[in-house]
C-alpha cells in the first residue's frame, strides 16, 4: 500500500515537473517572438511555479488522508501504540511474577 502511494505522489511530482519544463519552453517561445517580455516571462513562470507548488501540497495532503482512512479501514496499529502496549504488557507480567501465591491448604 504504502508503495502505490509512493509511486503516486512520485508521477504527481513527475508531472509537475513536465508541466514546469514545457510552460518554461512556452513562455521562452513567447519572449523569442516578441510577444511578451523577458520580465513578463520570468513573472509568468513564478507564478505558475507557484501554483504548480500549491498542487503539489494539495495532492501530498490528499494521499496522505486517504492513506489514513485506509489505514483506520484495515485496523493499522501505530509503532509507538504498539510498543506501548509491549511495555505495558511487559509491566503487568512483571507484576504478576512478583506476586507469590499463599501457600495455604491448596483449596
Amino acid at each position: 500500500m504504502l508503495e502505490i502511494m509512493k509511486k503516486a505522489m512520485l508521477a504527481g511530482i513527475g508531472a509537475l515537473t513536465l508541466s514546469e519544463q514545457k510552460a518554461r519552453a512556452i513562455i521562452d517561445e513567447l519572449v523569442e517572438q516578441g510577444k511578451i517580455s523577458s520580465e513578463e516571462g520570468e513573472k509568468l513562470v513564478k507564478e505558475l511555479m507557484e501554483k504548480a507548488e500549491a498542487s503539489k501540497k494539495e495532492i501530498e495532503a490528499k494521499i496522505g488522508e486517504q492513506a489514513r482512512e485506509w489505514a483506520d479501514k484495515i485496523g493499522y496499529v501505530k509503532r509507538a501504540e504498539f510498543e506501548a502496549l509491549e511495555k505495558r504488557v511487559a509491566d503487568l507480567e512483571a507484576r504478576l511474577a512478583s506476586i507469590t501465591p499463599d501457600s495455604g491448604d491448596g483449596g
